[in-house]
């Protein structure tokens, strides 16, 4: 999947496209899975030629769902929804 920003324009070719990664995570795994998990996202980045400038997001759901960007050198961002909160998608 292949994921265009708006904002730019004109739309960049291929070639200038920063490549996006976003992993979906069930926060209630056991730990030896959690770490076969990082490994293959750790080994997902690296496949790829431009791992390091690429957007890599991180969704975790348990009781609370958490969003995490990780793109950023200097902050990684979260927001947390608490399992109680009713969100409606039409």
């Amino acid at each position: 999947m292949e994921y265009i920003d708006p904002t730019l324009q004109p739309f960049p070719q291929p070639s200038a496209i920063t490549p996006t990664f976003m992993f979906l995570l069930d926060g209630n795994l056991c730990q030896k899975d959690i770490e076969i998990i990082g490994s293959g996202i750790v080994e997902a980045l690296s496949a790829n030629g431009d791992g390091m400038n690429a957007r890599v997001g991180v969704v975790v759901f348990s009781s609370v769902v958490s969003v995490y960007y990780l793109s950023s050198t200097h902050m990684a961002s979260a927001v947390v929804v608490p399992g109680t909160q009713v969100v409606r998608v039409f």
